[in-house]
């Protein structure tokens, strides 16, 4: 899907008329996906991941088991 609208771009002239007024503006957007980016959103996602997966883990690691079951 993103590699389709990144080449026939996202066409918007039909829900904006003022699209057509704006001067150098053909109302099509396309995206521009650099190595960068991709490579900068890939990390943005591992990082949340990690921080998401590793604090419970963390914290979970910490409990005593015994007391962990009497609080249940």
């Amino acid at each position: 899907m993103s590699a389709y609208l990144g080449y026939q771009g996202i066409d918007l002239r039909p829900y904006v008329e003022q699209v057509t007024t704006i001067p150098g503006y053909a109302g099509v957007i396309r995206p521009v996906v650099t190595p960068t980016t991709f490579a900068g959103a890939a990390l943005w996602l591992l990082g949340i991941t990690l921080l998401v997966c590793v604090y419970p883990a963390w914290r979970i690691a910490r409990l005593d088991p015994v007391e962990a079951i009497g609080r249940g």
